[in-house]
């Protein structure tokens, strides 16, 4: 059985029957995934939940099935695919020990589920959950602004040497046409365009706030 590296950990592609097994082992998730967007509905159409706090839901019922994933099979992640009638099934293994890692996801699912609630706790973990999801929302924009900038600066040396001139060509090309399209778009959408750059720049917005400016 084939592995790949990920960010997270070793990915285990499963193809034949293995795969099939494995579906049909991890057939529960799927269950779970559509409980959990009932649950979402009930608390949108007859809790009246806010966005915010549905998204604190979601969140802690991904958490626990993710919990549930980790103690059982030791993975975190199931993908699965059938390309030609031949099915196969990804196992994203996981990062830190099931011992660990499931005890910590239970505590953050559940903690994210009271957050979602009216009550005295659950605006406490609310804050604490707002917090922590503008930080990663930042992270997410920030990798973004650097992994374009480095870019940048990579295909600017590039363009140094007659060996990589080449390669540097064809990311400043990418840079351009990116930056042409989003002037297209500002053209042909300008509303469209400043909500796309609010919502990028959002995050940033937030831990200046944050921040107490």
């Amino acid at each position: 059985m084939p592995y790949a590296r990920s960010v997270l950990g070793p990915t285990r592609r499963l193809t034949g029957p293995a795969a099939h097994l494995a579906a049909r082992r991890f057939r529960w998730v799927w269950v779970g995934a559509a409980a959990g967007v009932v649950v979402i509905l009930a608390g949108w159409l007859v809790w009246h939940r806010s966005l915010e706090q549905l998204t604190f839901l979601g969140m802690g019922v991904a958490a626990l099935i993710g919990a549930g994933m980790v103690a059982r099979d030791g993975v975190i992640g199931v993908f699965t695919s059938t390309i030609g009638g031949k099915e196969t099934v990804e196992l994203q293994e996981s990062p830190l020990p099931r011992q660990v890692l499931a005890p910590a996801l239970v505590v953050a699912g559940l903690g994210l589920i009271v957050a979602a609630t009216s009550t005295g706790l659950g605006s406490v973990l609310a804050a604490v959950a707002h917090v922590a999801l503008v930080i990663g929302h930042f992270v997410e924009a920030a990798w973004t602004v650097l992994l374009m900038l480095g870019i940048t600066i990579g295909a600017l040396v590039m363009l140094r040497s007659r060996r990589d001139r080449a390669a540097g060509f064809f990311w400043l090309g990418i840079l351009a046409a990116s930056v042409v399209l989003n002037y297209g778009l500002y053209r042909l959408a300008p509303r469209t365009f400043q909500s796309s750059w609010d919502s990028f720049f959002a995050p940033f917005r937030e831990v200046w706030r944050l921040l107490g400016h």
